[in-house]
């Protein structure tokens, strides 16, 4: 099961009443997921970070029957980003099996979030200079994200992180 933890602007976008909302949900794959909403290029942009670990992914250009589906989204970015990391073929069914079900919930951590503006605003720096969405190398940007030492796990490297909390060995 994964806990996606969302953004109010994203809870706002995907129609979800707070009634609806999960109660105290147990921990997901690798704790909690959080998912952030902003516009790039005037293009609906998600960028997703785990709580443990900070590793994160971008997903640009979602559409509004995306946002609706937004569980999948994840999943499928998810192992995506980590097979581009080099992640074997276990580790990516377990993330998968671990994907199929869901619980969205609010935000529960400042830090993660200040993690996430941080991690947000090299984003816009490095689609900037790498000439926009359009140009940018999707899994390279993601890549850079997750090498960049962040103060939050003690100024590690988030892809370093992820790979002791899946057992891995960071290269």
């Amino acid at each position: 099961m994964i806990l996606l933890r969302a953004t109010a602007k994203l809870l706002s976008e995907l129609r979800i009443p707070p009634s609806s909302l999960a109660a105290l949900p147990p921990d997901g794959f690798l704790g909690s997921w959080y998912a952030n909403l902003f516009r790039i290029e005037r293009r609906k942009c998600v960028l997703f970070t785990n709580d443990r670990t900070l590793y994160s992914f971008f997903v640009p250009s979602l559409r509004r029957v995306d946002l609706t589906r937004i569980p999948d989204v994840f999943r499928e970015a998810l192992v995506a980003n980590l097979k581009a990391e080099g992640f074997e073929e276990g580790v990516l069914r377990q993330a998968e099996e671990a994907c199929r079900e869901h619980v969205v919930e609010r935000t529960g951590s400042r830090s993660v979030l200040g993690s996430m503006n941080d991690l947000t605003r090299m984003l816009e720096f490095h689609l900037s200079s790498e000439g926009g969405l359009a140009r940018v190398d999707l899994f390279g940007l993601n890549k850079g994200l997750n090498r960049t030492p962040m103060s939050a796990i003690g100024y590690r490297r988030p892809i370093d992180a992820m790979r002791l909390e899946l057992g891995g060995l960071p290269r």
